[in-house]
């Protein structure tokens, strides 16, 4: 789900839009949804939550925890972040408002009166408070956000995915060179190096508009393993030829490494140790590449933009 459609479902629910957040309320409950990626979106729902324990353990046995991830219960709040497979948004939230629905009527929790900035209650507005979209007194949010804090903040542009693949692309090839450069100095493979690949990828993926989506995320998986393989090839026929042999013995010299035990046990190990760090590289580059903002960075900004008298 592109950003367009994130904004069309928010305002389906009767949502307002500032950047990249998107806030209402479900019942007399104030939400706010945050766009993280295609396949991502935050999600934080004030309330008053006198035990968040009790919430918590029954949000994680009531709730799939691949699709709702990140739970985080406060007293003034929960939040956690949405994440899309198979399912679609609108039956994901909708499950999610629901079952906090019934908890709440079971449990008692009402909604938050006080404010967070003076912590008395009489509140007259609601605006965005940190992660949450929360009761507060008019004056306490002038005197803490001053006009002259709203940011202009960038929306997010459509993905061109060629321009991604091609990116991640070059940046294997990048990611292959120190592994490669390194060998042909010592004569051995410095491991740690392969996480270069992938993030090499990744990067190259990010700075050529590569759409932040899954397809995007295991494209760029993919570039990462085949240039692990690369890298690996590439050092076996420089071996060879540092030998002496012409380039057109190659093939039958390939064939040769994978028939023999003693080579090909060699070549495994540098599969093995590569793939592993690979796979390093990939999962520390989805999470500070991909997301090196969990939450969009407006959230600190534009919060007197949000601001509406009850």
């Amino acid at each position: 789900m592109q950003f367009q459609d994130f904004q069309n479902f928010a305002r389906s629910k009767g949502f307002a839009c500032t950047g990249l957040m998107a806030y209402g309320y479900e019942g007399n409950y104030p939400v706010l949804l945050q766009y993280i990626s295609d396949d991502e979106w935050g999600f934080s729902l004030t309330a008053n939550i006198p035990y968040p324990q009790p919430l918590y353990s029954y949000l994680n046995t009531r709730c799939n925890k691949h699709t709702v991830r990140h739970i985080i219960c406060r007293p003034d709040a929960i939040s956690c972040v949405l994440t899309f497979h198979h399912e679609s948004p609108e039956q994901l939230y909708q499950y999610l408002i629901n079952t906090l629905s019934q908890h709440f009527i079971n449990s008692g929790i009402v909604p938050l009166t006080f404010c967070p900035f003076c912590g008395q209650d009489h509140c007259d507005a609601v605006c965005i408070v940190q992660n949450r979209y929360a009761p507060v007194h008019e004056a306490c949010a002038l005197q803490v956000y001053p006009p002259a804090s709203s940011e202009n903040v960038d929306i997010p542009t459509v993905g061109n995915m060629g321009l991604g693949i091609l990116g991640a692309l070059l940046g294997m090839l990048v990611g292959i060179l120190p592994i490669f450069l390194c060998n042909l100095a010592l004569g051995f493979s410095f491991m740690p190096l392969y996480l270069v690949i992938p993030m090499g990828s990744t990067l190259g993926f990010k700075l050529f508009q590569g759409p932040n989506s899954r397809k995007g995320k295991n494209i760029v998986a993919v570039f990462s393993v085949l240039g692990m393989i690369a890298a690996i090839l590439l050092i076996l026929i420089a071996a060879c030829l540092r030998e002496g042999f012409p380039a057109s013995a190659l093939p039958s010299l390939l064939a040769f490494s994978f028939s023999n035990n003693e080579l090909f046990i060699i070549l495994f190990s540098e599969f093995i140790y590569g793939l592993l760090f690979d796979i390093i590289g990939i999962i520390l580059s989805r999470r500070f590449i991909f997301h090196s903002n969990r939450f969009p960075s407006e959230t600190f900004h534009q919060h007197l933009d949000t601001l509406q008298r009850l």
